[in-house]
């Protein structure tokens, strides 16, 4: 059975294990080479591909207008497990 992704809350402020662990679903808005953490190697991206990464990796290709977070239809933030 494939592993399906987790729709959560994140207003409460706790640090979890499951939350330290966790990726979140952005979709690129540029294409380009990317890597999540320092020790992996680069991976080609092209526009409008989806991946899920750390948070603040997220947040640094966010902040940058490299990509956008996935929401639900009801703006909760895609987990991956």
């Amino acid at each position: 059975m494939r592993n399906q992704p987790k729709i959560v809350n994140l207003s409460s402020t706790s640090t979890t294990p499951e939350r330290e662990a966790m990726k979140v679903l952005i979709q690129y808005t540029q294409a380009g080479k990317y890597r999540d953490q320092a020790w992996e190697s680069l991976t080609l991206r092209s526009k409008g591909d989806m991946q899920a990464v750390t948070p603040s990796y997220a947040a640094q290709l966010i902040e940058q207008s490299k990509a956008t977070l996935v929401m639900t239809e009801e703006q909760q933030i895609v987990i991956h497990p």
